[in-house]
């Protein structure tokens, strides 16, 4: 009877948008930062026109990645390979929670476009971590404005 009444009050609200919005709630409770949420309820969004309304047991891999490759489409593919992450985990909670059980996002990544891996410049040499600091010390301003966001000691 116990089993019965849990089951019905979990599959009151098991659509994707519903669980993912609780998956949310629950991360919030457990102090997810500010950023972090904004971010999170961004990857929400991404996903909701296409999965929102469907109930989170039905929702098939395919409709996944139709979703993830209209993101894709936009040039996207970071955001998309974001997005698969973020369904993955809300469909690992809807499984826990009794509403789902299977993860139809877990091995769709395969499917994805790689995002194209941008080197950014840095100092690897120890001459070159010598003159950045010489260069720092020079420049008045540079250290002010390092100090002031206390990432520079005061000379």
């Amino acid at each position: 009877k116990k089993r019965k009444a849990i089951t019905a009050s979990l599959q009151a609200n098991n659509t994707f948008k519903g669980v993912a919005r609780e998956y949310i709630e629950k991360l919030e409770v457990d102090g997810m930062a500010e950023a972090t949420r904004k971010k999170t309820n961004w990857l929400a969004s991404l996903l909701e026109k296409d999965l929102g309304s469907r109930p989170i047991a039905d929702i098939e891999p395919y409709e996944v990645v139709s979703a993830l490759k209209k993101i894709e489409k936009r040039g996207n593919f970071e955001s998309a390979k974001r997005a698969r992450s973020f369904a993955n985990r809300v469909f690992k909670y809807a499984i826990g929670t009794a509403r789902a059980k299977v993860d139809p996002a877990a091995d769709v990544g395969g499917a994805l476009k790689s995002p194209k891996i941008v080197h950014h410049a840095a100092i690897l040499t120890p001459e070159g971590l010598g003159g950045l600091l010489r260069d720092i010390e020079g420049n008045m301003t540079t250290h002010a404005a390092l100090r002031s966001a206390r990432l520079c000691p005061p000379w």
